[in-house]
């Protein structure tokens, strides 16, 4: 194989060349030399697997079209994938899509009332967790004349890990980042360290311990930059910055 995962060799097992080729950028065949003449080598970009048939590359999930360096399927993952929803890899010598999907981190936010609602999804092979944190118990107790109230208490935290009440609302707003393995991590553990903390008397509060304070906690811990904010976070400001780095969208 080479530097991005594509066979260029194939041996028997005392390391006799069988077969050897090259191919375009996008994953084309280019040039096939069989040395053994029944020699089969059916691999091409990582996990695909050359359909003699079609032309078109296996990828699990949906078939690869080499010569367009484009999905022929739509991304079963749907707009979560990106806008685009036939796109290969932003670049192919650095990006790697095992699956055919995407590890994905989206940041919602929710400003449509009074105390707003922030949350993300978190896409791992083809599935999406929506997860937001919470007042435990029973709930929000305040409205908006007790502001000072709201920001001097406490209350007990729970973190939901289908967190959906507010995906059909028109007010919501969303980024979304391709995340490595090892931003992965970082937000799980962020994610496990957040949820630690709540209790049933502790965990939420409007200061730091919020829907948008835990939003916007899982990008940082992903570290990325862009998200970077500055002062009292909260479902509204949240839902600006994304609108500004959205362009308005």
């Amino acid at each position: 194989n080479d530097q991005i995962g594509i066979p260029r060799e194939m041996t028997d097992i005392h390391g006799n060349l069988l077969w050897y080729g090259e191919y375009t950028a996008w994953g084309r065949l280019k040039k096939d030399e069989r040395v053994y003449k029944d020699a089969h080598q059916p691999f091409r970009l990582q996990n695909q697997y050359y359909d003699e048939e079609t032309g078109l590359h296996y990828n699990l999930m949906r078939y690869y079209e080499p010569e367009t360096g484009r999905f022929v399927n739509q991304d079963p993952i749907g707009l979560l994938g990106g806008s685009n929803l036939y796109r290969f890899a932003p670049n192919i010598q650095s990006w790697t899509d095992v699956l055919g999907l995407e590890g994905k981190l989206t940041i919602f936010s929710d400003p449509s009332d009074f105390v707003g609602h922030a949350f993300i999804g978190l896409e791992e092979n083809g599935k999406t967790q929506y997860i937001g944190q919470w007042p435990d118990g029973d709930g929000f107790r305040y409205k908006s004349k007790d502001i000072a109230s709201i920001l001097m208490s406490d209350m007990g935290g729970a973190m939901d890990f289908n967190d959906i009440s507010h995906l059909g609302s028109s007010h919501l707003v969303s980024r979304s980042y391709n995340l490595t393995d090892k931003q992965m991590v970082k937000v799980k553990n962020y994610i496990n360290d957040f949820n630690s903390k709540n209790t049933e008397t502790s965990g939420y509060n409007l200061r730091n311990r919020q829907c948008a304070s835990f939003a916007y906690g899982t990008s940082q811990a992903a570290g990325i930059e862009e998200m970077k904010m500055s002062g009292w976070v909260t479902p509204a400001s949240l839902a600006r910055k994304i609108r500004r780095l959205n362009k308005g969208k």
